[in-house]
């Protein structure tokens, strides 16, 4: 890889001096996920160019952060990763810049890599990106109705496309084609049920997220879906359709990513942990301000 002597394009640009330290620990903290991702894959195919890792690694965070910048100026939040948000500290204005300016970052890093490739891979994960934001934001506009249909294609997108580039970033670098690498739907598959886990914490008495606040605020959820699926209208069977269906579909997942890239058990470990045991204790709907036949 040709020398960077950009090194420092985020730490001598005016808007990274702008931050306060707080607004910089935000561009490295979270649980950093898709890096974790990218180095499993890497061993399961065994390459080891740390260096290559590295800027896929960095390029994956970056992009993950401007969406979160974006995502909070669209949904109007205040914190984010228990500290507030650039759009409560610098504005919508600013904060859309910061994540455009994280997009070129990563653009940049991608590019000493010279790999056309990995150009066209990563352009149409943020082509995936903004297509699932524009239909959730539709969504929410009352441009659709509710269905299984469209909360998948909505979490494939917003959530599954990054996840497939650490796939298809590793698979390219190792010497498959884009065409070939493009062909995987094992990331979007992950995203799908990331959101699905999510959805179903929502009624969690043991998750971080504020109980009910998809129900209240009428957002698209699994458990929901199941809800108004089933003839009975009953919260405690909708959510236990929710995890059967989650965790038949991680041991699923976890066959075809040893059958199509053979990793070891460490994926099998990273996506087993989006099964829900029977032990964790949820809250059926009650006393709310929202249409609740039975909580059965």
């Amino acid at each position: 890889m040709e020398d960077n002597k950009y090194g420092h394009f985020i730490t001598d640009s005016l808007l990274f001096k702008s931050m306060t330290n707080k607004e910089k620990l935000f561009l490295s903290s979270g649980k950093k996920l898709r890096s974790l991702l990218i180095d499993i894959i890497a061993e399961g195919v065994s390459y080891k160019e740390v260096s290559t890792l590295d800027v896929l690694k960095n390029v994956t965070e970056e992009i993950h952060n401007a969406t979160l910048i974006h995502d909070d100026v669209i949904d109007e939040s205040d914190f984010r990763r228990d500290m507030p948000s650039f759009r409560s500290t610098k504005g919508n204005h600013q904060s859309i810049l910061i994540g455009d300016f994280l997009l070129a970052k990563a653009f940049h890093s991608l590019s000493f890599l010279e790999n056309s490739d990995l150009i066209k891979s990563v352009s149409k994960v943020l082509g995936e990106l903004v297509e699932g934001e524009w239909i959730q934001y539709d969504y929410r506009q009352k441009k659709y109705e509710s269905s299984f249909e469209l909360h998948r294609t909505i979490a494939r997108n917003k959530t599954g496309s990054l996840f497939a580039w650490c796939f298809q970033s590793v698979q390219i670098v190792s010497g498959s084609t884009y065409e070939l690498a493009s062909q995987s739907d094992l990331g979007h598959e992950l995203g799908y049920l990331y959101q699905i886990y999510d959805d179903i914490q929502d009624f969690s008495q043991t998750s971080k997220k504020t109980l009910h606040s998809d129900l209240m605020n009428e957002e698209l959820n699994f458990v929901i879906l199941n809800y108004n699926k089933s003839a009975k209208k009953c919260w405690s069977e909708a959510i236990k359709m929710s995890v059967e269906f989650l965790n038949f579909k991680v041991d699923q997942l976890i066959q075809n990513c040893h059958e199509e890239i053979g990793t070891d058990s460490n994926i099998a470990l990273m996506i087993n942990r989006l099964k829900i045991s029977d032990a964790q204790k949820f809250s059926i709907p009650q006393d709310l301000n929202v249409p609740i036949l039975s909580k059965c």
